[in-house]
């Protein structure tokens, strides 16, 4: 299984893939585009089984989410708040 943490802006998105050991596969960024997202969801697919998680900033995640979703890649939205507050306990 592999694991795609996205952060999400308005023009530019950053992916990083995991392993479920936590090694890193990749870091990239992608246009948030459907040209973008696309070429993300062409990434996962070739890596093999993936899930990711979305984080869910203004509305500029619905279409990275939607699309990801819609290509069968099972997908969770984090909200940033929450995920900058388990960041800084560890």
């Amino acid at each position: 299984m592999i694991y795609a943490g996205i952060g999400v802006h308005s023009k530019k998105c950053t992916a990083t893939l995991k392993h479920g050991s936590g090694s890193i596969i990749q870091q990239s960024t992608f246009d948030n585009t459907p040209t973008g997202i696309n070429s993300l969801i062409t990434t996962l697919n070739a890596i093999g089984e993936s899930k990711a998680v979305v984080e869910s900033t203004g509305n500029h995640w619905i279409r990275i989410h939607d699309m990801l979703e819609d290509n069968g890649i099972d997908t969770i939205l984090a909200n940033p708040v929450k995920t900058k507050i388990a960041r800084a306990v560890k």
